[in-house]
């Protein structure tokens, strides 16, 4: 069941309908194309046309599948266009294309015509843009290939990230995951980490209590991590994060190029839904050690990488801001330290509606945010006798008196901050949506000899004075050096406070909250209404062309079964009568069986077709039995019509005669050498003189029957085999005669048609000789000598032939 739901998935129902939409229109191609044109003009008739026009179709299909230029395709459709119908332009009178040689040029000039084009396109582009020169120079310059390194080390860590989720399908061979769903793409979410230099991102991932499949972060859990370089994939089986360096953030102007190529590759690699929130860690410390002029300067970094995030992936997604290292915070450790392991694992924060209108809002984004953490600090304080009870330590009942007051510092802050971040522009989408989800805070780690100090307050200043301590401000821990082990020396890794449910029941549980790519959703939209219309058209005119076609050939095979009963009637009439009379008329009707009003049978019109048409079927059957009739009942009356006139024929004793008779009768009963046009010619000469080709009505008939008939290999097959006697008695006639005389006979009867007129004595002597010569044989005076024996008959007649 699973593998039918991929089967008929979108993804897979795309690629099915598009496989058979080709198949279709290759069908179409092949079968409608000698049908189609214009005039007289068949373009697709040949074979080679054809097959140009359905390598021309998988092409396109090609082309547009990858995104190929539309400048080559149309140029590709032209090179076709010209080689195919060409030759069928007429200009003037003449057709001057018909040559292939003019084609082959014109074909050129288009091909030079393209070339310059795209390299005009080059040319341009690289005017807009002139690091992409860099791709066609082998010698790059010295100066980049460290920036060169680092941005495919990016693209190679989120080309990694989708080959490890690729691997559900690497099992499965090439031609099924072309019809199988490609949804594994986004079905697993991606979640972006962006935040400032030791804002404790990879920690606040790994320690999220998420489950880590890879043994290499598996085994980072609970252990110092090194800062990130660049960005790195961490894979839970929930979601991946992608955990980007804080240098992004910190000196943003001179990471530009690699924060691109990280948006360039997750725009390249996830079209759709690249990510599908992103994650915002700022450290309590850092917020309440730094400026305001600082802090301003941070707000606006991450507002404007928020905004490339969406201008460049073309997606809405919901922020979540974190607010890590919690436990710097005074009285932090003694306030939540009665919390169980699964307290922990709860959300201390504030979730926001996600794509509410702003009119919708019942107050300003800034009020909002304020009026939510001062209900946090209200939980703090509302509590505050409670946990003053549970505690017996006077130190650490003391302590927690820090916390409300910090936290409301820290709050105050974080308000300031994330009104910068995120209050609503009119020049973009904000102004109709807050992306902000929630804010949180959180601590995946607890320093035990590190706090902030808020020396502000009076009892923080009179601690001081009795402890005898010197007062350690947010602005003296940030200047100290890095090397100094302030964090890792005595960190308890073994505590989260407020991640797991943050982590497990809020961001893996929203990622749907993300808008696809606008403008690939509406191409892939617009793709698929263009397709499911073209099917659903294709399907229609399908049907239609069905119903017209079943309707034509309905009719066609009604009326020929009428012919075909009165045929039977008449085939039964002959069969008792023997009724020569009838036979023209069952040969006629044998014929005429195919034939339907204005039809062409051979070519019909393309309302007859679709693969219903029956004409080829009962012209075939009608042609069959046309034949048969032809040798069962015509060629036994031709030969018996010959042996009568060879009978005939002996009786007259005109050896001529009998020699053709008994030539005629000889290849009829397969004796002599066949003649075809011999025997088409005497035996309608026999017939018109018995009087028998009178039912035929005209001699054009009759012999197209007896050219039909004598054109089968198997003519023949229900003839009667020779009179051996009859055929001896004609050669007893014939040799009567010698071999020369009945030669000389033969040559004489085909001679005397072109010899000249006979020679008499008038001719020879004049008019009046008579009176002076005379000739004693009648005959001979009136008839005189026959031209063919004259001087004039030998060398004219007789010796050219």
């Amino acid at each position: 069941m699973s593998y039918l739901n991929r089967l008929f998935s979108g993804w897979a129902m795309k690629r099915i309908l598009l496989v058979g939409c080709f198949i279709l229109l290759a069908a179409a191609i092949w079968f409608l194309g000698p049908f189609l044109g214009f005039g007289e003009a068949r373009p697709l008739e040949s074979y080679e046309a054809r097959i140009i026009c359905i390598l021309l179709a998988l092409l396109l299909i090609l082309g547009f599948w990858y995104g190929a230029p539309r400048f080559v395709i149309a140029a590709v459709v032209a090179c076709a266009a010209v080689w195919v119908i060409g030759p069928f332009i007429l200009i003037g009178d003449d057709h001057p294309l018909t040559d292939g040689i003019r084609r082959g040029i014109i074909i050129a000039i288009i091909a030079f015509i393209t070339l310059i084009y795209g390299t005009w396109c080059l040319v341009k582009a690289l005017a807009k843009n002139p690091a992409l020169l860099d791709n066609f120079i082998k010698h790059k310059k010295a100066a980049k290939p460290e920036a060169e390194a680092e941005l495919s080390e990016v693209n190679a860590m989120i080309r990694n990230g989708m080959n490890y989720v690729r691997r559900i399908h690497s099992g499965i061979p090439a031609w099924r995951r072309f019809f199988i769903s490609n949804r594994w793409r986004t079905e697993l979410p991606w979640f972006m980490v962006v935040g400032m230099k030791g804002a404790g991102k990879t920690s606040l991932i790994l320690s999220s209590g998420q489950d880590f499949p890879l043994p290499e972060q598996l085994n980072r859990i609970g252990k110092e991590n090194p800062p990130t370089q660049h960005c790195e994939c961490l894979f839970s089986n929930d979601a991946l994060f992608l955990d980007t360096s804080g240098k992004y953030i910190d000196d943003s102007k001179d990471n530009q190029t690699e924060w691109s190529g990280i948006l360039k590759a997750l725009k390249k690699y996830r079209p759709v839904k690249a990510i599908n929130g992103v994650i915002v860690a700022i450290s309590a410390s850092d917020i309440l050690g730094k400026s305001k002029a600082d802090l301003l300067n941070v707000s606006a970094t991450l507002r404007t990488r928020l905004d490339e995030v969406r201008a460049v992936l073309g997606v809405r997604f919901p922020v979540y801001v974190t607010i890590t290292k919690l436990d710097q915070l005074s009285g932090f450790d003694e306030y939540f330290r009665n919390l169980t392991a699964e307290d922990r694992e709860q959300i201390w924060g504030v979730t926001f509606p996600y794509n509410e209108a702003k009119e919708q809002s019942d107050m300003p984004l800034q009020q909002r945010i304020s009026h939510e953490l001062a209900l946090l600090e209200d939980r703090i304080s509302n509590n505050m006798h409670v946990r003053q009870q549970e505690e017996y330590a006077v130190a650490d009942r003391k302590g927690m008196y820090a916390l409300p007051q910090d936290f409301r510092m820290l709050s105050q802050r974080v308000t300031e901050v994330l009104q910068n971040v995120f209050f609503a522009s009119r020049f973009d989408e904000t102004k109709f949506h807050t992306t902000l989800r929630g804010i949180y805070f959180v601590s995946s780690c607890q320093p035990a000899d590190v706090e902030l100090l808020n020396n502000n307050t009076l009892i923080q200043k009179w601690r001081n004075v009795i402890n005898h301590k010197k007062p350690l401000s947010p602005a003296d821990l940030s200047q100290k050096s890095d090397n100094e082990d302030r964090f890792i020396s005595d960190v308890a890794y073994g505590k989260q406070y407020f991640l797991k449910q943050l982590f497990s029941d809020v961001i893996t549980k929203d990622a749907d909250l993300v808008s696809y790519n606008l403008k690939v959703q509406s191409k892939y939209r617009f793709q698929n209404l263009l397709g499911h219309a073209a099917c659903i058209g294709l399907a229609v005119w399908l049907v239609w062309a069905f119903l017209v076609s079943f309707q034509h050939n309905e009719g066609y095979l009604q009326a020929t079964g009428a012919k075909l009963g009165q045929l039977e009637s008449t085939v039964m009439s002959y069969a008792k009568t023997s009724n020569e009379q009838i036979l023209p008329a069952l040969l006629n009707a044998t014929q005429q069986l195919p034939e339907y009003g204005t039809l062409d049978v051979a070519n019909p019109e393309l309302d007859w077709r679709y693969g219903l048409y029956t004409g080829s079927a009962i012209s075939q059957g009608a042609n069959t039995l046309y034949q048969f009739f032809l040798q069962k009942y015509l060629f036994p009356m031709v030969e018996h019509q010959s042996e009568v006139a060879l009978r005939k024929t002996m009786h007259s004793g005109q050896s001529e005669e009998v020699y053709a008779a008994l030539k005629l009768y000889l290849m009829l009963t397969g004796e002599g050498k066949f003649d075809r046009q011999y025997m088409i010619e005497h035996v309608t000469q026999d017939w018109q003189k018995s009087g028998k080709i009178e039912p035929y009505e005209e001699k054009s008939i009759f012999v197209g029957h007896l050219n039909t008939l004598f054109t089968l290999k198997d003519w023949r097959q229900y003839g009667q085999p020779a009179d051996s006697e009859l055929i001896k008695q004609a050669r007893a006639i014939l040799a009567e005669k010698t071999v020369t005389a009945r030669l000389w006979g033969r040559i004489q009867s085909r001679l005397l048609a072109d010899a000249p007129a006979n020679m008499t004595l008038r001719k020879m002597v004049g008019e009046h000789a008579t009176q002076v010569f005379t000739l004693s044989d009648d005959e001979l005076l009136h008839e005189g000598i026959p031209g063919l024996y004259t001087y004039a008959g030998y060398h004219e007649v007789v010796k050219k032939n």
